[in-house]
């Protein structure tokens, strides 16, 4: 009885903390650093084999996110009523994100060379709807952020009419529909194609919380084959092979890791600021930079560490000055708005597990 009741309080906190798990913010840093590997060392230090095995990264550190989210937004939604969930979503990722719209505007008005942009175009990337208004995205990392929003309101929607039932009928869904875009257009839809993914690092929460049992294990293992195996036919103008093979290995290191409960504080720093990194590292810093560097013929050796120390200060700045602020302000209208207003019942559903 003694250790059932130690079980059930470690699961009680595990889910409270979720957000901290020190191996999960190792893996974040995992994930962004393969991200900023692929976009600051192919095409400007390696190339042949190594540029094309580098620039596979990004995609490895993209499903990686992919799968932390899937297995966080899941826990958060349980223990979450809607209003405070969505709440909680927007004011994690809007501030940094419309500052660095901000930023690209003012980088397109006064940089030389900059990529300029519509009113239209603008307000669509401020809105997250880029891809139902059907314009450019003003940074090209913004894709994964647009697929991430459609996540949190696709799992939402779901869990609030069938909680955890019948919880693969939506990607299996989505995958049917994937097949459809697929045979008319002759490839696969990108929202369509990444949204399964997601559903890989639920299935590893589902098989943590009963224990790692074989059924679990095995349901993961053949969700895994089937998104990996669809990314031969949906993505094959990107890493076909690479999103496979990624798919079929990073989950692997996903649940090692987290049962083994590694950390490394290096790692876990890089995790906490990785949406500041992916946000800023690139298309604001990292390009210009570059393009800068290469003008005044500052050697290439010193170019790598001199991007990517500036990026990483960038990130810095912008994970103290505008994320951890935002997340601040967010509580406070939490706690002045939601928590008064928030009915038992909500409060009950939103808590079961």
């Amino acid at each position: 009885m003694a250790n059932h009741h130690s079980d059930e309080h470690k699961t009680v906190k595990s889910a409270a903390e979720m957000s901290r798990i020190p191996a999960l913010d190792s893996l974040r840093g995992v994930a962004i650093l393969m991200v900023v590997a692929s976009h600051f060392l192919p095409s400007y230090v390696l190339s042949g084999t190594a540029d094309t095995i580098v620039g596979s990264l990004g995609r490895g550190g993209v499903l990686l996110f992919f799968f932390l989210s899937g297995y966080l937004i899941f826990g958060n939604i349980q223990r979450q009523p809607l209003p405070v969930f969505f709440m909680r979503r927007c004011f994690k990722l809007l501030p940094a994100y419309l500052v660095n719209i901000l930023a690209i505007v003012i980088l397109g008005a006064f940089v030389p060379d900059s990529p300029q942009y519509s009113v239209s175009a603008y307000i669509a990337n401020i809105l997250m709807a880029q891809d139902v208004l059907r314009t450019p995205l003003v940074n090209p990392n913004y894709w994964t952020l647009v697929i991430e929003l459609r996540f949190y309101m696709l799992l939402a929607l779901q869990y609030y009419f069938l909680s955890d039932r019948r919880l693969l009928a939506i990607p299996a869904a989505v995958f049917l529909a994937n097949v459809g875009f697929w045979s008319i257009y002759g490839r696969g839809s990108v929202l369509l194609t990444y949204l399964p993914v997601f559903y890989i690092g639920i299935e590893i929460f589902r098989a943590e919380h009963d224990n790692w049992s074989r059924s679990s294990l095995a349901r993961l293992a053949v969700i895994m084959l089937v998104i990996a195996g669809s990314m031969i036919p949906f993505t094959s103008e990107h890493w076909p092979i690479a999103d496979a093979l990624y798919i079929l290995s990073l989950p692997l290191v996903f649940i090692t890791v987290l049962r083994a409960g590694w950390n490394w504080a290096w790692l876990s720093f890089f995790g906490r600021i990785s949406y500041s990194l992916y946000l800023f590292h690139a298309w604001v810093v990292g390009y210009a930079l570059y393009q800068y560097l290469e003008k005044t013929s500052t050697p290439l050796w010193l170019q790598v560490p001199l991007v990517f120390g500036v990026s990483f200060l960038t990130a810095c700045l912008s994970y103290i000055w505008i994320e951890k602020p935002g997340v601040n302000l967010g509580k406070r209208l939490e706690r002045k708005w939601l928590r008064r207003d928030v009915p038992a019942s909500a409060t009950r559903r939103a808590t079961t597990f």
